[in-house]
C-alpha cells in the first residue's frame, strides 16, 4: 500500500503486531485510515465532521468500529481547529479561519464505553500528543 502521506512505515509496523491487538485507537484519523482493514475493534478520533464521514465510507473490515467526531486531550471542553493546516494549533498569522471542536479525556471516555484496556494506540494530533497522554 502506498499512501500520499507517507504510511507505509506505520503499515509495515503495524502488520507486524496486529495479531497482538485487539481493541486500538486510531486517534486523528483523518478521511482515510489503514486500520479500516484490521479485523479488530477500532475506536477513530476524529474533530472534524467532515473527516470522519469520509471515513465511515471506506471498505472497512473491523468486527466493530466507534467513529468519534472528537479529539482526545486533557479536558473535557471546545477548543479551535483550524482546518487549512488540519491542527488544534494557529500555524500562521495569516488569517487562517477556525472551527471550534470538542475534545474529550481518552480516561472518561474509556470509563463511558467499558473499555478496560487499548492494545494499540496510535496518534497523529499536530503537536497535541502530550495532551493525548495526559488525558
Amino acid at each position: 500500500m502506498t499512501h500520499e502521506n507517507g504510511y507505509d512505515s506505520e503499515k509495515k509496523f503495524f502488520d507486524k503486531i496486529s495479531k497482538l491487538v485487539n481493541v486500538m485507537f486510531d486517534v486523528g484519523t483523518w478521511t482515510e485510515s489503514i486500520y479500516t482493514q484490521f479485523n479488530g475493534v477500532v475506536h477513530y478520533f476524529d474533530p472534524y465532521q467532515p473527516y470522519i464521514d469520509a471515513l465511515k465510507l471506506q471498505p472497512n473490515n473491523n468486527s466493530k468500529s466507534f467513529f468519534n467526531v472528537f479529539g482526545l486531550s486533557d479536558v473535557e471542553d471546545t477548543i479551535e481547529f483550524y482546518p487549512n493546516t488540519y491542527s488544534l494549533v494557529k500555524r500562521s498569522s495569516s488569517g487562517e479561519e477556525c472551527e471550534f471542536c470538542l475534545v474529550k479525556r481518552a480516561d472518561t471516555y474509556m470509563e463511558e464505553n467499558n473499555i478496560d484496556e487499548v492494545d494499540f494506540l496510535k496518534i497523529d494530533v499536530e503537536c497535541m500528543e502530550t495532551y493525548v497522554f495526559r488525558g
